[in-house]
C-alpha cells in the first residue's frame, strides 16, 4: 500500500544485509530519506493491521 515495487525490493535486501538498513537510514541522499519515510509509514501500517 505504501511502498513502490522499487521500495519493496530495497526493503527485501535488508533481510540479507541488515547493516544496509542502517546505511540507508543514515544516508544523506534525498531518495533514501524519502524511502525511509515511506518505510516507517509502511511499518506503522503493518503494525496496526497485524496488531488487530
Amino acid at each position: 500500500m505504501t511502498l513502490t515495487g522499487a521500495d519493496q525490493r530495497l526493503a527485501a535486501k535488508f533481510f540479507a544485509d541488515p547493516a544496509m538498513a542502517q546505511e540507508v537510514r543514515l544516508s544523506d541522499r534525498s531518495s533514501h530519506r524519502d524511502f525511509w519515510e515511506r518505510y516507517v509509514t509502511f511499518g506503522s501500517a503493518a503494525e496496526q493491521v497485524c496488531g488487530r
